[in-house]
């Protein structure tokens, strides 16, 4: 059996989503004949009671984090959104953004590149002593954070062992990127310096491919999509009473935008289309001040609902119980390819998904038409028909209709993701013999 060493940073977070890719690929690699060896980060200050096999989780924290977690500020909200949302005396959306914008400037360079950095020394310390222990085929890091990269880098160099580079998300030309120009350059040069020594990157989606041979165009890069975990299939639950539209997981406002759903919501409530009694729209994760002030705005505060960051059961369990499952895409043109592990979550649910954006989201398209999980609207006319008509299905039906295609859900699980890879691996692995 051959063995790979995977360098990550929230392996044992399975709440976050961020982790399923590489869990799911921990948990398939054996069936294809290797054996996983895990790096990561506790995410504490203690190591975890439960145990898993080939998992090194190490106890090193930024001091940033250590004083986030003493001020009692949650594991999956930023130190600086915190401290807007409790601390600054206004109700302005825009003034709490202005206050963030302002200190994100003065504080850039107080954690370049992020706050793993201080996660990095030890993790290449027991990888070390991994690498001495036995024979290592692979090194395997993904992103985010950045340390896994930085680790996989000099492990790469010094032990001339192949590394693969993937980018869930991607690193300086990430849309939610918030330094300034200056940091931003500077952090650019050195993410090509670390990604220099790699021997093949993948991502996510042929849109983010292209964006990054623009300035990798030297190395191979491959598309390998998220999956979804084929355990969520064993759990069957019956959606709810209501006309339910379900959100999981968190908004970036500016980035994605749930007005037009208000907008068109509230048009067919006041028209009488639809009756407010009959509908809820419930939002599971860490949601900012921002978003409730829009539903208060809409007068929707009615039938909405706001749950904040459940686990993932209850996460699951709302998706499968839902009437509509709502995604919505990035709202700017030019950044395609975006589409998050949730996405998949969303596929395996057995629930119709209503996808809001602009009309560039091509691979998004493609997979819920191929799928026959759901569609994508584009302007608040096909949004206004799709929600009437599917409405007038639920009083008539009691259920909001679903067909979803089995066969090619199941091309997007994570043994199928695993199989992928494993044939990115091999491929590595005869060019280095």
């Amino acid at each position: 059996m051959k063995t790979i060493l995977i360098i990550t940073y929230h392996f044992l977070k399975e709440e976050e989503i961020g982790s399923q890719r590489v869990r799911g690929l921990y948990r398939n690699l054996p069936s294809f004949g290797w054996k996983p060896i895990v790096v990561t980060s506790s995410l504490t200050e203690y190591l975890p009671k439960d145990k898993l096999d080939y998992v090194y989780p190490l106890t090193s924290l930024h001091p940033f984090l250590k004083i986030k977690k003493i001020m009692g500020f949650p594991d999956n909200k930023g130190i600086i959104n915190e401290i807007s949302e409790r601390y600054v005396p206004c109700s302005s959306v825009e003034k709490k953004n202005r206050f963030q914008r302002i200190i994100i400037r003065c504080t850039e360079f107080l954690s370049f590149p992020d706050f793993s950095s201080y996660w990095v020394k030890p993790a290449i310390k027991q990888a070390e002593k991994l690498i001495m222990e036995q024979k290592i085929d692979l090194i395997f890091s993904t992103y985010g954070p950045s340390g896994c990269h930085i680790v996989g880098s000099y492990l790469s160099q010094k032990y001339k062992i192949p590394w693969i580079a993937d980018y869930r998300d991607l690193w300086c030309d990430n849309p939610v990127y918030s330094y300034s120009k200056a940091r931003k350059k500077i952090e650019s040069s050195y993410e090509e310096k670390i990604l220099f020594s790699s021997d093949y990157i993948t991502t996510v989606s042929k849109p983010l491919i292209n964006q990054l041979k623009k300035r990798f165009n030297d190395k191979p890069i491959e598309s390998i999509p998220n999956g979804f975990d084929e355990r969520i299939l064993l759990n069957i639950s019956k959606p709810e009473n209501f006309f339910s539209i379900v959100y999981t997981g968190r908004l970036y406002q500016g980035k994605q935008d749930p007005e037009p759903l208000f907008h068109v919501l509230s048009r067919l409530i006041k028209n009488r289309d639809i009756s407010a009694s009959d509908i809820r729209i419930y939002f599971y994760g860490d949601n900012d001040l921002w978003l409730i002030q829009m539903v208060n705005d809409y007068h929707l505060q009615d039938i909405v609902s706001f749950y904040g960051h459940v686990n993932r059961a209850d996460a699951l369990y709302a998706q499968k119980t839902a009437q509509i499952l709502l995604l919505l895409t990035w709202n700017d043109p030019e950044q395609e390819g975006i589409i998050t592990g949730k996405v998949y979550e969303y596929l395996a649910s057995g629930r119709p998904i209503l996808a809001i954006g602009h009309n560039n989201e091509k691979d998004l398209k493609y997979l819920l038409e191929k799928t026959g999980t759901g569609v994508h609207v584009t302007s608040n006319e096909l949004l206004e028909k799709y929600l009437f008509n599917t409405y007038k299905e639920f009083i008539s039906c009691g259920l909001v209709s679903y067909s979803g295609q089995e066969k090619e859900i199941m091309k997007y699980s994570h043994y199928e993701m695993t199989r992928n890879f494993v044939r990115i691996f091999s491929k590595i692995e005869r060019e280095n013999t």
